[in-house]
């Protein structure tokens, strides 16, 4: 989780009393926060309304365990993308062997934000190995989410401000 998603459930907890229930919508926005897509995070939302986890310190427990889950699968699968992308077997990524997964994973993503990325999970000695393309993913997930989040965002405040026409 990154540190806005902390502090919006720190927001969530307010006094951080034990007996503070957390209301749907919060629940619901966590989900999403932690990378689960609409529906996922509804199928879940219905699960915490079956089981009553609506006590903060419950509810915690549970997503928890659904951001480790989550974290797994996306190393699991980061480590599949690394061994498909490591195209001489050597251990390391280069540049273009980036280039090239990055284009297969993210289509849209240009070839300046790829380099720039490529510079910022490198390190001092200008690869990537399997930990630090792990770590990249990370964030290229953290910041889909987050550009996500915020055309949501804009979308809700853009439907508010236009008026319907009179016809």
């Amino acid at each position: 989780m990154v540190h806005g998603e902390l502090d919006y459930i720190k927001e969530c907890l307010g006094d951080g009393s034990k007996s503070r229930m957390l209301s749907r919508n919060q629940a619901f926005e966590i989900f999403e926060r932690i990378g689960l897509d609409q529906k996922v995070a509804e199928k879940h939302v219905q699960r915490l309304s079956k089981h009553g986890l609506w006590v903060l310190d419950d509810f915690l427990q549970y997503v928890m365990r659904e951001w480790l889950l989550l974290y797994k699968q996306r190393k699991s699968s980061s480590k599949g993308l690394f061994l498909r992308a490591d195209e001489n077997g050597d251990g390391i990524l280069s540049l273009d062997e980036f280039r090239n997964i990055v284009k297969q994973v993210e289509p849209t993503t240009t070839d300046i934000d790829i380099v720039a990325l490529y510079d910022l999970i490198s390190g001092e000695d200008g690869v990537i190995d399997e930990e630090e393309f792990a770590v990249g993913i990370d964030m290229v997930h953290a910041q889909v989410m987050r550009t996500a989040r915020m055309k949501k965002i804009h979308k809700a405040m853009f439907d508010k401000t236009r008026k319907p026409r009179k016809k």
